[in-house]
């Protein structure tokens, strides 16, 4: 997993339109936050983005633009976000993995895919990290708050 108090990647995704984004993009602008699912099918994955849109309202006070990587690639993307109606942003990277960028490789003899949330704050810098092979373990939404309360102030 990316150690915390480094840069994001300058690594390039794209969104359910096909529509190329760079990760520096957001430097400046936003807070990020990354959701890893584990695959766009994940349920556990899906529950755990239906509850940071439960928290939306907390995400843009801290000003955090959320984007949910999706492994599969960008026609897996575009469906997800259709099914889903998710107020935030699907990527996935053009070619390879956005997960592997991340350190969030496949375990266990290369048949699961780790999922996990990074947060980073305006300049880049990695505020919070957590990963895991098992869904049920890769996102809590007590610590993400606490990370963005200690690192990112309420937006003006």
């Amino acid at each position: 997993m990316i150690a915390l108090d480094t840069m994001l990647p300058a690594f390039d995704v794209n969104d359910a339109s096909g529509r190329a984004l760079k990760l520096t993009d957001f430097m400046g602008q936003s807070n990020v936050l990354i959701y890893f699912m584990r695959t766009s099918t994940c349920q556990v994955c899906v529950n755990h983005v239906r509850d940071l849109a439960k928290h939306k309202a907390e995400l843009d006070a801290h000003g955090i633009t959320v984007l949910v990587a999706i492994p599969e690639g960008a026609e897996a993307v575009a469906r997800w976000q259709k099914k889903s109606a998710s107020p935030f942003i699907g990527i996935s990277a053009p070619s390879g993995s956005t997960h592997a960028e991340f350190g969030l490789n496949k375990k266990l003899f290369g048949s699961m895919q780790e999922t996990g949330v990074v947060l980073a704050d305006k300049t880049g810098r990695v505020r919070y990290t957590r990963g895991a092979v098992i869904a049920t373990g890769a996102y809590n939404w007590q610590e993400l708050y606490s990370a963005m309360t200690e690192h990112l102030p309420v937006a003006a």
